[in-house]
């Protein structure tokens, strides 16, 4: 893991953050976990329904006031824990992977971009990660 770390630091922000993300996409896809935002798109008529079905089924999920958030109460991701035990301090844009996570959970099941803005981080000392997704 040391090598990943020190080579993702030797790259400029932008760089990191497409790859984070990236990662996290990928980790999304191969955990299948995605298919419950497809299959809560394919049984709605417009967003607002879409939002509804995948909260049913994603307790991460929170609508408040016509805003969109993913809360996770911990870090779930077992190699963003590894880095923190093994590089306290040194790995806050690691949380990217997540923000692509978060993405491929909304954009291949509405068919488009959406913006996901990290507001709270475990990793970064938070008690809980807080995304805002906005459509």
């Amino acid at each position: 893991m040391r090598w990943v770390l020190d080579s993702l630091q030797s790259q400029n922000e932008d760089t990191i953050k497409k790859v984070l993300e990236q990662c996290g996409r990928w980790c999304c896809q191969g955990s299948g976990y995605n298919r419950r935002s497809l299959d809560a798109a394919a049984k709605s008529k417009d967003d607002n329904e879409f939002l509804e079905n995948l909260r049913k089924t994603w307790d991460h999920l929170e609508l408040t006031g016509g805003e969109i958030y993913v809360i996770y109460p911990k870090c779930y991701c077992p190699i963003g824990q590894a880095l923190v035990k093994e590089f306290p301090g040194k790995v806050s844009g690691f949380c990217n992977c997540s923000v692509g996570w978060v993405k491929e959970m909304f954009e291949p099941a509405l068919k488009r971009t959406v913006k996901v803005r990290l507001l709270k981080s475990v990793v970064h000392g938070d008690d809980h990660c807080r995304f805002k997704v906005t459509l």
